[in-house]
Formats: structure tokens, sequence, C-alpha cells
């Protein structure tokens, strides 16, 4: 390790879906991303998707492996740094409900 530079260890999760319901849940606080400076970070965000199996034209509970993973893969680090607990939610805000899909 580098001197001066400090790291916070991310506590392992039970499975995948998990830590991405947890970045879901941040992600309802208030939280900005500056889409200059943000660019190819939403864009691969916004391609994230579940993986397809054509033999049995259904999606998985896994992603898609591909460039865009990587970018969901960091984001979902970050949400899951302070637990399932979201930052900066109101109490009475409606809760949003993903019907499906991975993008966050």
């Amino acid at each position: 390790l580098m001197p001066g530079l400090s790291f916070e260890v991310v506590p392992r999760i039970q499975g995948l879906l998990e830590g991405i319901n947890a970045t879901r849940l941040k992600l309802g606080g208030n939280v900005y991303f500056d889409a200059e400076r943000n660019a190819d970070g939403l864009i691969a965000l916004g391609r994230y998707r579940k993986a397809y199996n054509a033999r049995q034209d259904a999606f998985m509970d896994r992603p898609h492996r591909d460039r865009y993973t990587h970018f969901a893969d960091a984001l979902r680090q970050w949400g899951q740094l302070d637990g399932p607990q979201p930052l900066g939610r109101r109490q009475n805000r409606p809760r949003r409900r993903y019907k499906g899909g991975m993008v966050v």
C-alpha cells in the first residue's frame, strides 16, 4: 500500500442481488452524478443488464458480463459500504418499487 492512502473494507455479502438492492436503496437518497465528468459511467450503468438464456428464453439472476459490468461493480461496492441504510432518505418519502431489470 502507498503511504498516505487509506482504505475501507467493504463487508462481504451473501449474494450479488443483495448488493444491487443495497445500492438501489442508497441511490434513493440525495445522490447526484455530474453528467459531464461521469458521462462514461452513466452510459455504462444504462447498458448494465441481466444475462439472457436464449435456450430457456428467460433472463437469469446474474448480470451479463461485459465491459459495462465493471462500472456497475464499482458502484455496487460504494452502495455496500455503509450497509443497507440509505443516506439522506426522508421517512415520509414513498419507496420506489423496482419491478425487474438490474439497471440502477
